[in-house]
């Protein structure tokens, strides 16, 4: 197996392949056990983790998370480059 088919194999078990893409890697994958292998249980793994359902994160949950951060020395900070008070707000009319 080619360096080039391990990089690919991330992308077919994702679905980011271009169907072309995906038709070559499959053909190749017909004559090489090895890559046929990695590609199916890849994709066979990347499907379990999609479809488990997503732990909710609660105010407590987030609080405990943010003081671990800072507990570690991090600096919390907001994405906006400016405080939130500084933001225009904009009036909600039905």
């Amino acid at each position: 197996m080619t360096e080039l088919q391990r990089q690919l194999i991330d992308l077919y078990a994702s679905n980011e392949l271009d169907s072309e893409a995906r038709e070559a890697l499959e053909a190749e994958a017909f004559g090489d056990p090895e890559l046929a292998h990695d590609m199916l249980t890849l994709a066979r793994t990347v499907e379990a983790i999609q479809s488990i359902d997503r732990p909710q994160l609660g105010e407590a949950g987030y609080e405990r998370i943010l003081q671990r951060l800072i507990q570690s020395g991090v600096e919390p900070r907001t994405e906006a480059p400016q405080p939130a008070y500084w933001q225009y707000q904009f009036p909600l009319e039905g």
